[in-house]
């Protein structure tokens, strides 16, 4: 499982912030991962995700990003998506990741040739 991290109560975050993150997240996958090539993650068409700037990072590390994410759900604190997300991540077998990242190249494709738009 690799890092994720969430912003304090308030806080908003932009494409820079996201871009800074996909820089940490690369960092760390170069660090700690030297032997896989492949990388899946998660994020939505909010705008920082969408963006030119978010965009060229991912496509200067050949990255290609997920936009299904489990069912919708209401959290009451920042401790309840921490557990939801730990939970997922760690129930989901070698086949579900393997599949997703099939997948992928089509799903982004998808989303270039829409401008972004929400599939």
């Amino acid at each position: 499982m690799e890092p994720w991290e969430l912003l304090e109560k308030g806080q908003t975050i932009n494409a820079t912030m996201y871009v800074e993150q996909l820089q940490k997240l690369k960092a760390h996958i170069d660090r700690t991962r030297r032997k896989k090539a492949e990388v899946c993650f998660h994020h939505d068409n909010a705008r920082p995700h969408t963006a030119k700037a978010t965009r060229a990072e991912l496509e200067k590390y050949d990255w290609v990003p997920s936009t299904a994410f489990p069912q919708q759900k209401k959290f009451g604190t920042k401790d309840e998506v921490e557990k939801a997300l730990d939970e997922f991540f760690k129930s989901q077998p070698p086949s579900f990741w393997e599949e997703g990242i099939d997948k992928l190249p089509e799903r982004w494709r998808r989303v270039v040739d829409g401008d972004g738009a929400y599939l």
